[in-house]
Parts: C-alpha cells; sequence; structure tokens
C-alpha cells in the first residue's frame, strides 16, 4: 500500500512539472512572435519651401534608406520539448510499473515460499507420528510374542512333568513285577507279610510319583515367573536409564528436527566406558549434546540388579536414539 502510494504521488508530481514546463514554454512562444512582428521601414525625409529670392536652388539628395533589421533565428518549437518531456513521463511511469509488478512478483514468491515451508514442517509432524505408531505396534508386538514363548515354556515344561511322572510309574509298575516275582518264591509263611509290605511300598511310590509331579510344576511355575520378572526389571531399567539421560540432556535451540543414534558400552557396575557415534544428525553440536547427556548420567547402578547373563546379553552394549521431537 506505501508502495502504490508512493508512485501515484510521484506520477500526480511528474504531471504538474510537465505542465508548468509546458506553460512557460507557452508564453515565451507568444512573447516571442510579438517580439519579431515586421516593423515598417522608416524614411527620413525634408521639408522644402520655395523662396523667389533664393539663389537658384539645387536639386535634393534623395532620401537614405534605412536597412531593415535581420529577422531573428526561428527557436526550437515549444511542442519538441513537450514530445521530450512527455517521453520521459512515460518511461518514469514504465519503470514505475516494472518496479511494482516486480515487487508483486517477489511478495507472491515469499508467500509461496512460506506456504511451502509450513507444508513440509506439517508433512514431518505427520511422518514422526507415524513412525512413532509403528515404533509401539512392534513393541506391542514383541510383548505378545514374549508371552507366547513364555506359554509354550510353561507348556513344555508341563509335558516334559507329565513325562517323568509317566516313566516314574511305569519303573514303579516293573519294580512292582520284580518284587512281585521275587516273593513268589518265598515261602508261604512269608505271604501276608510280603502282600503287607507290597501294599505299602505301593502307596509309597504313589506319594513319590504325586511329589515327584508337584515338585516339578511347582519348578515349571517359578521358571516361567522369573523370565516375566526378568523381562519386567529389564523394562524398568531401560524406562529409568532413558529418564536419567533426558534429565541431564541440555538440547541445542533448533533442533528438534535432528536425530543421533548413540552406541553405549557399560560396565557390570552401570558406569559408562564409551559412547560412539553410530548415525550422526549432522550436526556436531547436537550430537555433542547427546553424548555428554550419557557421561553425565554415568553410573547406571540399576545394572547392578541384574543377572550377569541378563546383563550381558542385553545391557554390555546398546543403542540409544536422542530425538527432541519424541521427549
Amino acid at each position: 500500500m506505501m508502495g502504490r502510494g508512493e508512485s501515484l504521488l510521484s506520477i500526480v508530481f511528474a504531471l504538474l512539472v510537465h505542465g508548468l514546463l509546458a506553460a512557460a514554454l507557452l508564453v515565451t512562444w507568444q512573447t516571442d512572435v510579438k517580439r519579431f512582428e515586421p516593423q515598417p521601414n522608416v524614411i527620413n525625409a525634408s521639408i522644402l519651401t520655395l523662396d523667389a529670392s533664393a539663389a537658384p536652388q539645387t536639386a535634393p539628395a534623395p532620401p537614405k534608406k534605412v536597412a531593415p533589421k535581420p529577422a531573428p533565428k526561428p527557436q526550437d518549437q515549444p511542442s519538441e520539448a513537450l514530445k521530450k518531456a512527455q517521453e520521459a513521463d512515460k518511461k518514469q511511469i514504465e519503470t514505475q510499473k516494472k518496479r511494482e509488478l516486480e515487487e508483486r512478483r517477489q511478495q507472491a514468491l515469499e508467500q509461496e515460499r512460506k506456504a511451502q515451508a509450513e507444508a513440509d514442517q506439517a508433512k514431518q509432524k505427520a511422518d514422526q507420528a507415524r513412525q512413532q505408531a509403528a515404533e509401539e505396534k512392534r513393541k506391542a508386538e514383541q510383548a505378545r510374542e514374549q508371552a507366547a514363548k513364555d506359554k509354550a515354556a510353561a507348556e513344555k515344561a508341563a509335558a516334559e512333568a507329565k513325562r517323568k511322572k509317566a516313566e516314574a510309574e511305569k519303573k514303579a509298575a516293573a519294580e512292582k513285577r520284580k518284587r512281585e516275582q521275587e516273593a513268589a518264591k518265598k515261602a508261604a509263611a512269608d505271604k501276608a507279610k510280603r502282600l503287607a509290605d507290597q501294599e505299602r511300598k505301593r502307596k509309597e511310590a504313589a506319594a513319590a510319583a504325586e511329589a515327584a509331579r508337584l515338585e516339578a510344576e511347582k519348578q515349571a511355575e517359578q521358571e516361567a515367573l522369573a523370565a516375566i520378572a526378568n523381562e519386567r526389571l529389564a523394562r524398568s531399567i531401560i524406562g529409568a536409564i532413558n529418564q536419567k539421560v533426558q534429565r541431564n540432556w541440555r538440547v541445542p535451540a533448533g533442533a528438534d528436527s535432528l536425530e543421533v543414534h548413540l552406541r553405549i558400552n557399560l560396565a557390570p557396575t552401570g558406569d559408562v566406558l564409551a559412547v560412539n557415534v553410530a548415525q550422526s544428525s549432522g550436526s556436531s553440536n547436537f550430537d555433542n549434546s547427546a553424548r555428554n547427556a550419557v557421561e553425565r548420567s554415568s553410573p547406571f547402578r540399576e545394572m547392578r540388579k541384574l543377572s550377569n547373563a541378563e546383563f550381558e546379553s542385553n545391557f554390555r552394549r546398546f543403542t540409544m536414539i536422542f530425538k527432541p521431537g519424541a521427549r
């Protein structure tokens, strides 16, 4: 709006200046016309009188003619100056129009660039949301797979216990047959005692088999519970590590769209042995801020709750991903 107002004032001012110039030229032209009107030729003459007593007169001298003044050189017509002024005005107006068109084109380009930047930012946020949903889906799928594995392990343990029970019963039956064969050879006097002993031993074998079955089921249940407890402990440790590192992370300004992957080596005590960049964000300042957060968080004392096997398989070396938008 300010540029358009200034251009209108410039056009009005130019028109006023050229109007005054045209008026001045017209007045000058009229003045010159009056100045160059033809002047009548002036002849100087003397009046003569006749006197009879005078001496004979000689013929009068012819009158002197006055030479006409040279006409002044014609000046430039005012229409040429007016044409030049109009041409200059036309060029100035065309230049002003071109400048306004260029300004409007630059404004349109700037608006288009801003709209494209906003569209790119919205697309990036949508991509991050999709990635986060995919990660949550993957974790849920892993949890379901682990539960299925735990269930399969429990069923396998129960089947093994059942097999052992069947073998024990089969062995007991074989021993019984053997005892019965040996008892047949004994004297009739020992028959009553042998039968009583056999009944007692049968009951003891049944009790032992039942005890073995119960013990096997109890052991299988304890193993399943231990596996679930280890998984929960690992998840809680991962959550504690993430919280501690996030508390110590000083995220640089303008790093919302960056992402860096760090490879971390730990000791069983939870002390950080090494932090390396596995996948850089492209910004050394952002990468260093993530590394400093891990080093400031050392040691991770939660590692001391794990067994050696659990620590070696899951936490000796692991990767952390730093994304400001996912905090």
